[in-house]
């Protein structure tokens, strides 16, 4: 089964051609050598390890805590409530992974199968979960389409800038929660797998609140068909082995009826296979690799794929941006991997020039000067990173330190 984007591509350029782009920015650090990274630099650790070196760049995100939405401002200000702090991409899409499982199990009950079907079956609009990220719904191949954001850094911050692919970002649904009669019973478990504790811990911290302030949203108005909601956490660490301990954990669990997670896409890959083989469904709010969600009736998504991203980094560097001579840098694991194999395809299609693609490995290259030596060699206009947060930021300050940046 394939994902058919002519729709979003239809979108892309649809958007490109109405959306601009302020490049007189004056906080902008990054003109002549433009920043690009995908949605996994999107956390404020980018900005916190990168400090001024990060002013400027440009990152893909599926959702930006944009408070004009009254939707979205309600989220923001029930997470601030609770947590002192504004939500980021990822809380905001296991905030409505969890309630896309909430709206499943009220209609079909607790049964793994029926909630697997009760998933297939929101395949339009009109059936999908309605929630801050947008409107889930999937294909047949448990994808979902999403939009796409592109988000710049100012002030300290993460701030939307005015381009956006795809289709409206908030669907304005959240409002206060209202107090129902308190949910009694056998407690209905859902798995919630991510990287809690380790390398990407920054990742599991949002993922686990978004989770956790659902869950108490829920409950609050009275539970699930009168029963309490509750969480089985799985912590996989950002590890492979890891992740496929936590699937065989969950799955094996009886208690457990569906598992949001995982986040990164080599984790929802290794363990995709046992949740498959005891039919429990999985909903990733975090992997975007295009593998994902093949090769099983299990495994769902509430973002968009890799190929989408790649396709709409590679336009708006060179439709918005005007850029001509790329270097791409990408963490050698299937997230990076992936997304930088649809970015350079894309990218060789409009005729921007692919000058070099350096690989690296976020577990053991610490020092990246070298690799950013090696590309401001090459004569760049703009560098895309492919990875994660810490190492998009290290690569953004040895550019600064290089003099590509002003």
């Amino acid at each position: 089964m394939k994902l058919n984007i002519g729709m979003s591509l239809v979108l892309i350029g649809a958007c490109l051609a109405s959306a601009c782009t302020d490049n007189s920015n004056k906080d902008s650090a990054w003109k002549e050598v433009a920043f690009v990274a995908g949605d996994g630099v999107f956390n404020d650790k980018f900005i916190e390890i990168g400090g001024e070196a990060t002013k400027g760049a440009y990152i893909i995100t599926p959702y930006v805590n944009d408070v004009t939405d009254k939707g979205i401002k309600a989220f923001s200000d029930n997470f601030a409530a609770k947590f002192k702090g504004e939500p980021d991409a990822w809380a905001a899409l296991t905030y409505d992974a969890v309630g896309t499982f909430a709206q499943v199990i009220a209609k079909v009950g607790t049964d793994r199968q029926k909630i697997r079907d009760g998933l297939a079956a929101m395949n339009t609009k009109e059936t999908g979960y309605s929630g801050v990220t947008g409107i889930t719904y999937f294909d047949q191949n448990g994808d979902c389409v999403k939009p796409a954001i592109v988000a710049t850094t100012k002030d300290g911050k993460f701030t939307k800038a005015d381009v956006q692919m795809g289709t409206g970002a908030g669907a304005g649904v959240v409002a206060a929660v209202k107090e129902g009669k308190k949910p009694t019973g056998e407690p209905i478990v859902i798995g919630v797998a991510g990287p809690f504790t380790g390398q990407n811990q920054a990742f599991g911290d949002m993922i686990r609140k978004g989770a956790e302030l659902k869950i108490e949203e829920i409950n609050k108005a009275g539970g699930i068909n009168g029963r309490p909601l509750q969480a089985k956490w799985g912590d996989d660490e950002g590890v492979n082995g890891k992740a496929v301990n936590v699937s065989k954990d969950l799955a094996s669990d009886p208690k457990v009826v569906a598992v949001v997670g995982h986040f990164n896409s080599t984790c929802s890959l290794a363990a995709k296979p046992e949740y498959t083989r005891k039919k429990i469904p999985m909903l990733s709010p975090g992997s975007t690799n295009v593998k994902v969600c093949e090769g099983s009736d299990y495994a769902f998504r509430n973002l968009y794929r890799d190929d989408f991203q790649g396709q709409l980094i590679a336009k708006f560097l060179k439709e918005k941006l005007k850029k001509t001579k790329v270097v791409v840098f990408y963490d050698n694991d299937d997230y990076g991997k992936g997304l930088k194999k649809y970015f350079v395809k894309e990218a060789k299609k409009l005729g921007l020039e692919v000058l070099e693609e350096i690989p690296y490995n976020r577990a053991e290259t610490n020092d990246f000067k070298p690799l950013v030596t090696k590309a401001k060699y090459k004569n760049p206009d703009a560098i895309f990173v492919a990875g994660l947060y810490e190492q998009a930021a290290i690569i953004a300050k040895a550019a600064r330190n290089s003099g590509m940046q002003k």
